[in-house]
């Protein structure tokens, strides 16, 4: 059993966090130091998140091992550690009014879909040019 501080980390808690930590190296090594605003970093953990689900989901009716599970989530964490990183060196970006065209770690299909129709009462993103909802039939908001 390790000693962080006041933190008493035994044997299991050690390996996850080396674990994380050469992740992070990994990460590093193949992306470099990252700085994304905090919308983008909301969207590399949700797709690693993602993944995880995914490897439950497969497990669960006979698909990959534990190891899959095990490896998703120590990703999950590394980047979790990552935005923290970036927000430890950036602090929180001002807060700015969205509008098309404005690249803040958003996709062109991000800003692709501001474009679309939206139910209000769905919240579904309808094809460009409907006007209706194919989900209720109620008029788009635009």
């Amino acid at each position: 059993m390790g000693v962080v501080g006041s933190l008493q980390i035994d044997n299991g808690m050690e390996r996850v966090l080396l674990d994380i930590v050469e992740e992070r190296d990994r990460q590093d090594a193949k992306f470099g130091v990252q700085n994304h605003h905090p919308i983008c970093w909301q969207a590399i953990l949700g797709e690693e998140y993602g993944e995880y689900v995914q490897t439950v989901v497969d497990g669960t009716f006979g698909g990959p091992t534990q190891k899959n599970m095990r490896d998703e989530l120590v990703q999950v964490a590394a980047v979790a550690v990552a935005a923290l990183e970036c927000l430890d060196r950036n602090g929180m970006p001002e807060p700015v009014g969205f509008t098309p065209g404005m690249a803040v770690g958003l996709s062109e299909l991000q800003l692709q879909r501001r474009k679309f129709g939206e139910c209000t009462v769905c919240r579904i993103h309808q094809m460009r040019g409907a006007r209706y909802c194919s989900e209720c039939g109620r008029e788009l908001v635009t």
